[in-house]
């Protein structure tokens, strides 16, 4: 039986941390660092920036839409995908670190641009890059997701030493953008690595998710891969997992199948609070400057705490308490916003918790939503003959679309919040 030694498996651990970081680099830096600089210098639009941005970033739904009703749609080859989805990256990267500054009929067109590019990309990348990462099982899945969470954590970090807004300012947006090409080119190689190099093996060991689960990735023992009986967690194979597949055919298919509708409105929703309304409002929850971006890492920061611990056994089946609890929170920051004093050091350190506590309940969410996908498969196809072959690969995919979905309604409604209310108090 072939050794899969520790260190394949961290590499492994690494590789999709490294590729699920620039799904949302780009969009995510859009309301970080920089975005302190364009309210600054002023960008014509000036604090509505935040939101136009949100807006222009919701064009990729209009694609994803048409790709997920598409009856006879096929699953593209997901490496190939995966590789474009990263070269993309690497565009809008270089687009941003060369002509941020371009107005055009006084709007910031490279802006508007590149966060409508980027934000397709994280949309289409949302739907693909489950899938993709699911060929080597639950564990890779929760790489990936703590890499889509450090697309955002990184670039705060940079935000932080680059101390945008001050008289002190480390580096220029310019650099901070080709920083972030230099990490883009490191995700497109960590795809090249994975799915081109022969060296890490795309079905998993069935035991690796539980060596994963309540462990230190370093603390990892031995696993043994048997290419005849390995197959994914996501879909595990009828004569290898009689028992699992046992539990599931005996779960109803309806309660089931309106368990996916539940779980599919509930992640719908919570992505809407976080990519969708609260980018855009970030300028008005927080004021501009170091405390936006303290603000925005501890949030980062906790994300991907949630995404790392969401594995953990004793978390497992409490998706629905932590939507609960983020959306509380959302509603709760909303009406602090309105009614204390911002610039107080009480209001910014409640603030600032409370956006750490509603970034951890989502990552917690997303991830253990995701990571669900095999109890559906089963529920959706009949329990008398195998599911077809890219049975997961849907489901991922069809869950990926509505979180997707989510940050576009979200985004749509924070930029007509943003236009007909708040600018309108800006200007009075």
């Amino acid at each position: 039986m072939p050794l899969q030694p520790k260190w394949q498996l961290r590499a492994m651990f690494a590789l999709h941390l490294a590729v699920g970081n620039a799904i949302f680099y780009v969009i995510n830096s859009l309301f970080l660092g920089p975005l302190v600089v364009f309210i600054d210098k002023p960008v014509p639009e000036g604090r509505q920036i935040a939101a136009d941005m949100s807006f222009t970033a919701q064009a990729g739904n209009v694609v994803m839409i048409i790709y997920m009703l598409y009856p006879n749609r096929g699953i593209p080859p997901l490496s190939a995908t995966m590789l474009a989805i990263t070269g993309v990256a690497i565009a809008s990267a270089v687009a941003l670190a060369t002509g941020w500054q371009v107005v055009a009929d006084n709007r910031s067109l490279v802006l508007w641009v590149t966060a409508a590019i980027a934000g397709s990309l994280g949309c289409f990348g949302n739907v693909m890059s489950w899938a993709w990462a699911a060929r080597r099982g639950n564990a890779m899945m929760s790489a990936l997701s703590a890499g889509m969470g450090a697309g955002a954590l990184v670039p705060s970090i940079i935000s932080l030493v680059m101390n945008p807004g001050s008289s002190h300012q480390v580096f220029s947006v310019a650099t901070f953008y080709w920083i972030a090409t230099a990490m883009m080119v490191v995700a497109l190689l960590a795809v090249l690595v994975l799915d081109y190099s022969g060296i890490f093996p795309e079905l998993p060991d069935p035991d690796i998710d539980d060596k994963f689960e309540n462990t230190d990735i370093s603390s990892l023992d031995d696993c043994h891969v048997d290419p005849v009986t390995a197959n994914t967690p996501l879909l595990a194979s009828h004569e290898t997992s009689h028992s699992v597949n046992t539990a599931l055919v005996s779960t109803p298919p309806a309660a089931s199948r309106l368990r996916l509708g539940l779980y599919m409105t509930v992640i719908c929703l919570c992505a809407s609070l976080i990519f969708g309304w609260q980018p855009g409002l970030v300028p008005y929850l927080m004021p501009n400057g170091h405390p936006l971006v303290v603000f925005q890492i501890a949030g980062q920061v906790a994300d991907v705490v949630g995404r790392l611990v969401a594995p953990w056994s004793w978390l497992k089946g409490k998706e629905l308490y932590a939507a609960s609890l983020q959306t509380l929170l959302f509603l709760v920051m909303s009406v602090l916003a309105a009614v204390c004093d911002q610039s107080s050091n009480s209001y910014q350190a409640g603030m600032t918790a409370l956006n750490a506590i509603f970034a951890l309940s989502y990552g917690i969410t997303s991830t253990l939503i995701m990571m669900s996908a095999a109890q559906f498969v089963h529920a959706l196809y009949s329990s008398s003959k195998p599911p077809p072959p890219d049975a997961e690969s849907r489901v991922v995919q069809t869950m990926g679309a509505a979180l997707s979905f989510g940050s576009g309604v979200g985004g749509l409604g924070c930029y007509f919040l943003v236009q007909e209310w708040l600018a309108k108090v800006d200007g009075g």
